[in-house]
């Protein structure tokens, strides 16, 4: 049933007028903690697969040690079905949100999550412990999906782009924890640049055959405080007016002109009412994949996240393995990983600051460059170690810059009523893409292939979605309800 008692243009109007973040900046915590957590998971098993293979697989120490390529194989399709994990989850989640609402949905994914975290623990064998990483991508994959919508929905315009990357820097920083505590907690101790010299992951020590599965507890631990802290969140206004919840969505707004009003000490002039699509009973995918504008935008952005996450997770999840090829071993390539994840705080402040200047779909290349260089100075170090940390701090920057504006160019693409399963779709089938080239990189790694191809190839992956994103539509400082009606 429709609230027709006040006009949703109105509404609507007034939450495009607001100049600043409107909601309490608690609320920019409470969500960012939660994304922590899932850039934690997906980072925390960069360093600290050797340790679990070691650990609970057969046959992956040899005379000398651990076996790198058969590690990075196995590696290889933990990702992959992690990352199928994330798809069907997204897919199956992410429209509830459509239907059910932001908030109630971003409890239950991080619920999900935190439990398959903690699940990971317990595994005593590889099929255990991929089943709890499929479970966990289940959480993770729709949570990432909704996050970004929410963020995108209740951000000013012309900030869109900037408060998704301030969200991400809280990313940045779970991937930079979960990789220097794999480094802590499941490395031998080794003098610098070989590794940590305070490590606790040899033998003997307390890490030594329990570290990996710490790296869990803390996982699960972080979930649950995100859920306890998303208890406070408001309903999204974009979402309500879209379900004909009028009232609702007004009060919210007014509260949210109120906060601004009060931070600023001024009146907020209201633009010009904007049409709005009210459709209460909307199906979500029906109303993408049945209108033509916004299937042609579902498939571009398709190709664009399945391409591009192909260089993303080949990084995320295989760096040491790659850097085992060239010699490192991989406590010394985890601190290679370690002094890199580093870049990953400047490919969130950079788009925060600078997010809105570029076209979105220009931070592709910019991304695809970086990571170009970073990675052919790692090639090319000859195992030096400030050339291959240097490298790596310019790769991390690199492969991640782009992440977060692409993201919110996502969210505009697609209009309230289904704007988070738009985004699950591209997202959590573009996830697959990821698996498949850290499997790629797994048996290119097999055959003794080049790491100055290796990272060659990542840029490729990176160039490619560039082109493709030449035709898609520009949203900076645009309404959302003009850009995606």
């Amino acid at each position: 049933m429709v609230d027709d008692s006040i006009d949703p243009k109105k509404v609507i109007s007034k939450l495009d007028s607001l100049p600043g973040w409107s909601l309490s900046y608690i609320f920019i915590g409470i969500l960012g903690v939660g994304y922590f957590f899932t850039f934690y998971d997906i980072f925390n098993i960069n360093v600290s697969f050797v340790q679990t293979a070691i650990e609970i697989i057969p046959n992956t120490l040899s005379i000398t040690g651990p076996k790198f390529s058969y590690i990075e194989e196995l590696l290889g399709y933990a990702t992959l079905i992690q990352l199928i994990g994330y798809a069907i989850g997204t897919l199956i989640l992410s429209p509830l949100s459509d239907k059910y609402g932001r908030r109630d949905m971003l409890l239950i994914t991080m619920s999900l999550a935190a439990i398959g975290s903690l699940i990971t623990v317990f595994t005593q064998n590889f099929i255990e412990f991929s089943a709890a990483r499929f479970i966990t991508g289940l959480g993770i994959g729709a949570d990432i999906a909704i996050v970004y919508t929410y963020v995108s929905e209740v951000s000013p315009i012309g900030k869109r782009a900037a408060y998704g990357s301030i969200i991400f820097l809280f990313a940045a920083l779970g991937s930079i924890t979960a990789v220097w505590l794999g480094l802590y907690l499941t490395t031998p101790a080794a003098p610098i640049p070989l590794g940590l010299p305070f490590a606790i992951g040899g033998p003997g020590k307390f890490g030594g055959v329990i570290g990996w599965r710490l790296m869990y507890v803390v996982g699960a631990v972080l979930g649950l405080i995100g859920v306890l802290l998303r208890f406070e969140l408001p309903e999204s206004p974009r979402w309500l007016v879209s379900k004909g919840r009028i009232k609702e969505a007004d009060n919210i707004v007014n509260n949210m002109m109120e906060r601004i009003k009060k931070r600023t000490g001024k009146d907020i002039k209201i633009l010009d009412n904007i049409n709005v699509n009210v459709v209460p009973n909307a199906s979500p995918y029906r109303e993408i994949l049945g209108n033509r504008m916004y299937l042609k935008r579902l498939v571009m952005l398709l190709f664009i996240w399945f391409i591009g996450y192909m260089a993303v997770y080949i990084l995320a999840a295989g760096f040491t393995g790659i850097l085992g090829s060239i010699g490192y071993t991989y406590a010394g390539g985890g601190f290679v990983v370690a002094v890199g994840s580093f870049g990953f705080i400047a490919a969130a402040i950079i788009p925060t600051y600078f997010g809105e200047h570029l076209h979105r779909r220009e931070w592709l290349p910019i991304g695809a460059t970086i990571t170009l260089i970073g990675g052919l100075m790692i090639a090319f170090s000859g195992k030096t170690f400030f050339l291959s940390a240097l490298g790596a701090i310019i790769a991390f920057c690199g492969f991640n810059i782009w992440v977060p504006v692409i993201e919110v160019w996502t969210t505009e693409n697609f209009p309230a009523r289904s704007r988070t399963t738009g985004f699950a779709f591209v997202d959590g089938v573009g996830h697959i893409g990821g698996g498949a080239g850290v499997l790629l990189v797994a048996y290119l790694l097999l055959l003794s292939v080049s790491p100055v191809i290796i990272f060659i190839m990542i840029a490729v992956f990176l160039f490619i979605p560039s082109a493709i994103a030449r035709f898609g539509v520009k949203t900076n400082r645009a309404r959302m309800d003009e850009i995606s009606p």
